[in-house]
């Protein structure tokens, strides 16, 4: 499993080398525990017109799923494990306004596991 380790931080490097945009900052990239069947939210601000880019990956493969919801709660974008195929999730999306966003991880194991996210 370490192997797709290094491989969602070889993604998260190379999507943190994408168009580096002035404000809002990208956040480093982040370490967090899920518990088993738990999850995360970060609040993050997205610039207007420019891609913004999460990806989430974990070191013990287990099943992750990614979500973003916009203040209103819609969800905009989306990365769900299909086919009970363990991996990794990514999204990219262009926000209409620059604005606050939830982007939520949540973990599809009963296990806890280590999780590093990137928001960009």
């Amino acid at each position: 499993m370490k192997r797709g380790a290094l491989l969602g931080l070889a993604i998260l490097a190379c999507l943190a080398s994408l168009g580096q945009s002035t404000t809002p900052a990208p956040r480093p990239i982040q370490k967090i525990r899920l518990e088993g069947m738990g999850h995360h939210v970060f609040i993050q601000e997205f610039k207007a017109q420019e891609p913004a880019r999460v990806v989430v990956s974990g070191e013990s493969g287990h099943t992750l799923a990614l979500y973003v919801f916009d203040r209103h709660g819609n969800c905009v974008a989306w990365d769900e494990p299909t086919g009970g195929i363990p991996d990794d999730a990514a999204v990219l999306w262009v926000p209409p306004t620059q604005d606050i966003y939830y982007v939520e991880v949540r973990s599809g194991s009963s296990e806890a596991e280590t999780v590093y996210v990137a928001l960009r």
